[in-house]
Protein backbone atom coordinates (compact mmCIF):
# COMPACT_ATOMS: atom_id res chain seq x y z
CA UNK A 1 0.00 0.00 0.00
CA UNK A 2 1.39 3.38 -0.90
CA UNK A 3 1.19 6.60 1.10
CA UNK A 4 -1.75 7.93 -0.88
CA UNK A 5 -3.80 4.83 -0.10
CA UNK A 6 -2.96 5.11 3.59
CA UNK A 7 -3.94 8.77 3.67
CA UNK A 8 -7.21 7.93 1.94
CA UNK A 9 -7.91 5.21 4.52
CA UNK A 10 -7.07 7.55 7.39
CA UNK A 11 -9.47 10.13 5.98
CA UNK A 12 -12.14 7.50 5.36
CA UNK A 13 -11.99 6.19 8.93
CA UNK A 14 -11.99 9.70 10.38
CA UNK A 15 -15.15 10.42 8.41
CA UNK A 16 -16.67 7.14 9.64
CA UNK A 17 -15.82 8.03 13.23
CA UNK A 18 -17.39 11.47 12.98
CA UNK A 19 -20.45 10.00 11.26
CA UNK A 20 -21.06 7.16 13.70
CA UNK A 21 -20.35 9.34 16.73
CA UNK A 22 -23.66 11.03 15.90
CA UNK A 23 -25.46 7.65 15.90
CA UNK A 24 -25.60 4.50 18.04
CA UNK A 25 -21.98 3.55 17.42
CA UNK A 26 -22.04 0.43 19.59
CA UNK A 27 -24.96 -1.19 17.80
CA UNK A 28 -23.50 -0.57 14.35
CA UNK A 29 -20.05 -1.97 15.12
CA UNK A 30 -21.35 -4.89 17.17
CA UNK A 31 -23.02 -6.11 13.98
CA UNK A 32 -19.71 -5.98 12.11
CA UNK A 33 -17.91 -8.05 14.74
CA UNK A 34 -20.04 -11.17 14.22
Amino acid sequence: MNTTDQEALDYFYEELDSYYDEDEQGEIFDGLDD
